[in-house]
């Protein structure tokens, strides 16, 4: 297996003195879409990366946010909040909004720009990984969900995040770098940026959450889906081009 990345350097926001890797839903003010804006933020990024090869240009948004290497953080917030009003409602009594939803609104507007990418909710659980892999072979960021524990939805089971830390001096067995734990999540959209083989970890997925750039063990994901949830709460925005 071989490791895939995005072509293009992922979205970047200006957040005071730092820039961030991705969007962070915890930068709203208001409290719907700071508790339960995680999946607007997520299709938000993947609409500005798309704008980087000219295929998807949205007619509906303001374009001051179109081909900036670090956007600023209030015209950011911005952009989201449009397409939220638009395309992307967060509802307070699903606590946020549904994977079709997502597929919905995307293709929405990805109709009313002229862009030939079009979006569905899922694909089978033995097929994930395969998607994953297209889309980010075709320079897609990916949508990706860890869903709701089913059928036991009383439980906070989830999937454990990694950041990269480099080794001690005294580690002479490899180079490769550490992961730190940094909790886990569930109910719960990030993007996946890609796929990384690491000697030490077996397969990571990059992805970017709450600003941050974290890993999440591929094989963990997969037993999180089979053993904890199901695919409906639990899978990606399949992003294809029509021909």
């Amino acid at each position: 297996m071989r490791t895939i990345e995005l072509k293009h350097s992922f979205i970047r926001i200006k957040d005071k003195e730092q820039v961030s890797f991705g969007g962070n839903q915890d930068w709203f003010p208001q409290k719907r879409l700071a508790y339960y804006g995680c999946g607007l933020v997520s299709v938000g990024d993947i609409i500005l990366y798309l704008t980087k090869n000219g295929k998807m240009v949205p007619q509906a948004i303001d374009k001051q946010v179109i081909g900036q290497e670090i956007i600023e953080q209030t015209e950011y917030l911005d952009y989201l909040r449009k397409l939220s009003q638009r395309f992307f409602y967060i509802s307070y009594c699903i606590r946020g909004i549904t994977g079709p939803m997502l597929a919905l609104g995307f293709n929405l507007m990805s109709m009313m720009s002229k862009s030939p990418y079009r979006a569905v909710w899922g694909v089978p659980v033995s097929k994930i990984h395969r998607a994953v892999m297209k889309m980010l072979e075709k320079d897609i960021p990916v949508l990706f969900s860890v869903g709701a524990n089913f059928p036991r939805i009383w439980r906070k089971e989830g999937i454990t995040l990694y950041q990269k830390s480099v080794p001690h001096p005294a580690d002479e067995k490899t180079d490769a770098p550490v992961l730190i734990c940094c909790g886990s999540t569930h109910k719960h959209y990030m993007t996946i940026t890609g796929i990384i083989q690491d000697e030490r970890n077996g397969e990571l997925l990059r992805i970017s959450s709450w600003g941050k750039e974290y890993y999440v063990k591929w094989e963990e994901y997969e037993t999180f889906i089979r053993q904890n949830s199901m695919a409906f709460f639990s899978n990606i925005l399949y992003i294809t081009e029509k021909h």
